[in-house]
């Protein structure tokens, strides 16, 4: 795919883009499931909240995606494994299944670190109380940003290492 006149950037956001057309598509089809089987309407937080939850969730999304692309990039497919595994550490840590002052204070301290805990627990608020708790979702954002950026720099740094050490090649006739 490489040989071609394409750039990473353009190979990256090809990627985020594919991947926020999934994630769309498993959505919808889980809000429709989410209201057959149990009776939830997942609309029912309010479109404001929602999309910025949303948007919240897939900006850590493309961060963690890009770090697990470079990490395929340097150290070639058999990493899969390793990132797939990966994915389930985070659900207990950001809040996803149930709040974080359930946690142990140290994984408490690891869940703040994550983006996704202060938008699952700005959810929760928002199903007790229908408003927003607008200081979690800036703080989100915000780590989101310092997350993407810390991101796009290691998959930059892991592409150059792959292609240094000839892993890019060997990934390629993979």
């Amino acid at each position: 795919m490489f040989i071609t006149p394409i750039k990473v950037s353009e190979y990256l956001l090809a990627y985020s883009l594919s991947g926020v057309a999934k994630a769309f598509v498993i959505f919808f089809i889980s809000s429709i499931a989410i209201n057959a089987f149990f009776h939830y309407d997942i609309f029912s937080l309010g479109m404001i909240p929602l999309t910025v939850y949303i948007i919240n969730l897939i900006f850590f999304s493309f961060s963690l995606g890009i770090v697990i692309l470079g990490l395929i990039f340097r150290l070639g497919t058999r990493i899969q494994a390793f990132a797939w595994g990966l994915l389930p550490v985070f659900q207990p840590l950001s809040a996803a299944l149930y709040p974080i002052s359930v946690l142990p204070v140290p994984l408490q301290i690891m869940s703040y670190l994550l983006p996704p805990s202060f938008i699952f627990e700005s959810a929760r608020y928002t199903l007790k109380s229908g408003g927003v708790q607008w200081g979690n979702v800036e703080i989100a954002f915000i780590e989101n940003i310092i997350y993407f950026i810390l991101a796009i720099f290691f998959f930059n740094y892991m592409f150059k290492k792959s292609k240094e050490t000839g892993q890019f090649a060997r990934n390629e006739g993979s």
